[in-house]
């Protein structure tokens, strides 16, 4: 019995294992309006950053999305005085932080962004 359940559950860890293990997907399999949001989040990371190296790798990342994105520039030009309009928004919890990160998490998701990527895709669209 006790053989049973150790043999069940290294096949449990096991398998859990493997599934952390799996690669990371690449840009190319995330959805076109999703690769504009991450260049959102990105760049709203950059803007926020108190040190260099993150500064420099958050501009980094969101030069991989825009690269890999079929938007205009101007989309783009357009979502950063979008970042640092909402960057001005004060958002409450109850920690007594600025809560940078989720700002720049919610102005990825926010409807003003999805209304830009929309706004965008139909004009290049045409």
């Amino acid at each position: 019995m006790l053989k049973t359940r150790i043999a069940a559950l290294s096949v449990l860890a096991f398998s859990f294992h493997a599934a952390l293990a799996q690669p990371l997907a690449s840009i190319s399999d995330v959805s076109q309006p999703q690769r504009f949001t991450q260049w959102v989040q990105s760049r709203c990371i950059a803007s926020i950053a108190d040190s260099a190296a993150l500064k420099a790798d958050a501009n980094a990342s969101a030069a991989a999305w825009l690269e890999a994105s079929e938007l205009p520039v101007e989309a783009f030009n357009a979502a950063d005085a979008a970042i640092a309009q909402a960057l001005k928004t004060r958002v409450g919890g109850t920690a007594k932080t600025d809560y940078r990160v989720l700002k720049c998490a919610l102005i990825a998701q926010s409807a003003d962004v999805q209304t830009l990527y929309q706004q965008f895709a139909r004009q290049k669209a045409q």
